[in-house]
């Protein structure tokens, strides 16, 4: 088994060595906004083989296989996205209700979408409403346009 820790043998490729720690380079803070940068970073080393965790940590492969999974699950989501913003910019009616969430502030969250004419705001907010109510920007009943902000926390 490899070692990790301060004081347990490497382990790696039969190195004999014994792991160890760097100085840490920052101070602490998380008394401020934990946990913080210092506390996160593995300072762990091996003298005898070079070996890094940190290193270890960010140094990670990714196969052709997942690539291209994640290259296309990417496509989708783009041309999604762009499908929604085409549509919600446009004043083509619709016959379906969708909206999307975007960061509004730490405390809220913007709600945009299209529904199809005739729908109530009432129903519009059962779908969109945040944990503590919220209220509406924009609600255009002529196209089917809403723009909403849900209280979160």
């Amino acid at each position: 088994m490899e070692g990790i820790e301060k004081g347990e043998i490497c382990n790696r490729n039969s190195c004999k060595g014994i792991i160890d720690e760097h100085e840490k380079e920052t101070g602490c803070s998380c008394h401020i906004n934990a946990p913080c940068g210092s506390c996160e970073r593995d300072y762990s080393f091996c003298p005898e083989c070079d070996w890094n965790a940190e290193d270890e940590r960010t140094s990670y492969h990714i196969s052709d296989k997942d690539r291209k999974y994640y290259i296309e699950q990417n496509r989708k989501f783009q041309e999604a996205r762009d499908k929604f913003y085409n549509l919600y910019h446009s004043s083509e009616l619709v016959s379906e209700f969708n909206y999307r969430s975007e960061s509004h502030s730490n405390s809220s969250m913007k709600k945009i979408g299209y529904f199809p004419i005739g729908t109530s705001r009432v129903e519009i907010i059962a779908k969109v409403r945040g944990t503590f109510g919220g209220r509406f920007n924009r609600f255009n009943e002529e196209i089917g346009r809403f723009e909403y902000i849900a209280y979160t926390d």
